[in-house]
């Protein structure tokens, strides 16, 4: 099974006031293309002790088989995933990849063009693409 672990930012009400949580999710993706909410948590950021708290809690109840793990490159994830699953290989998402590397596409009327040819990196047919969060 491959592991996609996005996750993103909600206003909630906490001690009668809005503040911005994390929401981390973790998606398991099967053989067949299958996906399934595996875990939700909300916290109060994305730092490392959060996501450790999560994968922890996962483990806990079952997680078992992760062949593959894409997410963004977030520092507290990567190094909650080096200490909790650190033989599970680590990619970097498709979404996140392409919208970094738009940021170094200076002139506006390239940055088309150079979407469509990462886009077919990414769809080339030898199986080797990354995977998608």
């Amino acid at each position: 099974m491959s592991f996609s672990m996005p996750a993103r930012y909600e206003r909630v009400r906490e001690a009668g006031r809005l503040v911005d949580c994390a929401v981390l999710v973790a998606v398991g993706i099967t053989r067949d293309g299958h996906r399934r909410v595996l875990g939700v948590s909300v916290a109060l950021s994305e730092a490392e002790v959060h996501w450790r708290a999560f994968l922890d809690s996962l483990i806990r109840r079952g997680l078992k088989g992760v062949r593959l793990i894409v997410s963004d490159d977030h520092a507290g994830l990567k190094a909650a995933r080096r200490a909790t699953l650190p033989s599970v290989p680590w990619q970097r998402c498709q979404f996140h990849l392409q919208q970094n590397a738009q940021a170094y596409v200076t002139r506006l009327d390239q940055r088309k063009p150079v979407a469509q040819r990462i886009r077919s990196i990414f769809n080339a047919p030898d199986g080797l693409r990354p995977s998608a969060c």
